[in-house]
């Protein structure tokens, strides 16, 4: 029985000064295992090498590994994406700290990486609405981590607001808000229904404001 944690924690070299060549030693047999695509992979396989070597990894110190060999925004869209599957679960500091968020394994990976085992692997939702929420909400992540700009996360939420079938976006559209309220009700309910925690005030002022003087304007 492999353990695919400790294997790829044995990997000494930082992931940042090895080839592709080496990467892949391991990275067509994990990625068979897992059963999520090659990119996915790629990601998820790096955080099993950063983790036992740091006991845990922030989101910045991922992106800032596979930096050589994946652009940043790509990585995000992988982990945003391991997320949704059922892969990974963020926690740890918000974003007016020192850090960024963490990232760990939901118990559900740990165990099927730990133990080999197939069919213990994560199973994405089968909701269609679960989904999109989690696809929603591993955006806003990424947007509390600064990995996305604001123009980013407007961007995107005005794409959301096009999603189907998902009550709290049907709630959102009968408040007529404004643009600018939209994106951060959005962020705030994402963060609340997911996390289960209220986000602060001026958490919230500090991420929605282009600069300081901004944010002293909207307190």
């Amino acid at each position: 029985m492999r353990n695919w944690l400790n294997s790829f924690s044995k990997t000494k070299k930082a992931v940042s000064t090895m080839t592709y060549e080496e990467l892949g030693n391991d990275l067509d047999e994990f990625t068979r295992f897992v059963n999520v695509n090659g990119d996915m992979a790629l990601v998820l396989s790096v955080y099993c090498m950063m983790r036992n070597r740091k006991n845990y990894v922030k989101i910045d110190d991922l992106l800032e590994e596979l930096e050589p060999h994946v652009p940043t925004e790509y990585t995000i869209e992988q982990v945003e994406k391991l997320v949704v599957a059922g892969w990974f679960v963020f926690g740890g500091e918000g974003p007016f700290s020192n850090s960024c968020d963490q990232i760990f394994l939901t118990h559900t990976a740990e165990n099927a990486l730990k133990s080999s085992n197939k069919a213990a692997l994560p199973k994405k939702s089968t909701k269609k609405e679960d989904v999109l929420i989690l696809t929603m909400y591993a955006r806003a992540i990424s947007f509390r981590n600064r990995s996305i700009t604001l123009r980013e996360w407007a961007k995107f939420v005005k794409e959301a607001m096009n999603y189907k079938n998902v009550s709290f976006i049907a709630y959102l559209k009968g408040r007529k808000l404004k643009r600018e309220h939209q994106n951060m009700a959005l962020y705030v309910g994402l963060i609340c229904l997911v996390d289960n925690t209220y986000t602060d005030l001026s958490t919230i002022l500090g991420l929605f404001s282009d600069n300081p003087l901004d944010y002293s304007r909207k307190k």
